[in-house]
């Protein structure tokens, strides 16, 4: 599954940096809570990654 593999992770995470960076902060949330998730999930909540 996507939302547990970690380079689709980085990936997501790198799409919301984007979006932030061209004005569109509301859908960047969405993917850096996506990412979230899927680091919780991998690493679980105790890891630096989160």
């Amino acid at each position: 599954m996507v939302d547990t593999y970690p380079p689709a992770l980085k990936t997501m995470e790198n799409l919301g940096d984007l979006l932030q960076l061209v004005g569109r902060p509301e859908e960047a949330q969405e993917y850096y809570l996506r990412t979230e998730g899927g680091v919780r999930l991998v690493y679980g909540s105790e890891r630096i990654e989160v």
